[in-house]
């Protein structure tokens, strides 16, 4: 079979050894002798329009639920939140709605939504844009931020913030370039601080990132990965399967394992640095290189 592009990673690594430290009106006439069958009539008549008010309250209720998934204070919660979230992540997002799109990579959205371009984990999903949440999609995209506006290096990132069958659900794509399926894939963002401030938003929560002080400075590891890997690689092997290599500013994500990249502190012995088995770093660097 023709090999079509694949990608190949070659990475130069040291892996640490394992270790781990260890929420009504009462009707009475007694003079005359139907009274009771009266009584009984007005029980009755009395019940159904309890009934029917339950039933309207129940309705109400139902339909406000549904109508109120998402909705503009939500918005504003959202818009507040990747104010923090981007500033930890020393990146710059923009919002997007139909109103005003943003183009990534000659992709309009969240215009593209309808075209049926939309992947997620390698499968065509059913997608739309959705004002309230609520809709007949599998995926009920309420917002999109992307930094595209402001990276230069073909490094952006398109985030969409859904409601997958009614969960919340952020998933991502880097794609920068046509695949053979004409789709454009994304998966589920792998940050855990965006993923868990959007479902708290949709619960009516509120949602805070924490600031860059508060990271971990063995964490920030820009510096070792050049901008411009920053992104998704695609590639297919010789019996047609899409591949997919992952790197960002902490971790390398390749044939379903991920390794977290670390700076080492050459003032302390490697003996007495903490040890786990899915932390690395990078000995002689990165390389991506692309086989056609």
């Amino acid at each position: 079979m023709k090999r079509e592009t694949v990608v190949v990673l070659l990475m130069s690594v040291f892996l640490l050894t394992a270790c781990s430290s260890n929420s009504q009106p009462t009707f009475a006439n007694k003079d005359n002798k139907n009274s009771s069958t009266q009584k009984k009539a007005v029980k009755a008549s009395s019940k159904k329009t309890q009934h029917r008010a339950a039933s309207s309250s129940s309705s109400s209720s139902s339909t406000k639920h549904e109508t109120t998934r998402w909705n503009g204070a939500k918005a504003a919660a959202l818009r507040k939140f990747m104010d923090q979230w981007q500033q930890t992540m020393d990146q710059q997002y923009e919002s997007y709605t139909p109103a005003k799109n943003v183009n990534f990579y000659g992709a309009k959205y969240p215009d593209e939504l309808a075209n049926k371009t939309t992947a997620v984990n390698d499968q065509q999903a059913s997608v739309e844009w959705s004002d309230t949440g609520s809709g007949n999609k599998e995926y009920e995209v309420v917002a999109v931020y992307s930094d595209a506006e402001y990276v230069q290096n073909m490094g952006e990132h398109l985030y969409i913030f859904t409601l997958h069958n009614g969960q919340p659900e952020v998933l991502i794509t880097q794609q920068n370039q046509g695949m053979p399926d004409h789709l454009i894939h994304f998966k589920q963002t792998e940050n855990k601080v965006l993923s868990t401030g959007f479902a708290n938003i949709i619960k009516g929560q509120s949602a805070t990132a924490p600031t860059s002080s508060s990271q971990s400075n063995s964490q920030k590891t820009v510096s070792i990965v050049p901008a411009a890997l920053k992104r998704t690689w695609y590639g297919y092997d010789d019996d047609g399967k899409l591949n997919t290599v992952t790197i960002t500013d902490d971790t390398l994500t390749a044939g379903g394992s991920k390794i977290y990249l670390h700076t080492r502190d050459n003032n302390i012995d490697p003996s007495q640095e903490p040890q786990h088995d899915d932390w690395a770093t990078p000995a002689w660097g990165i390389f991506v290189e692309l086989i056609f």
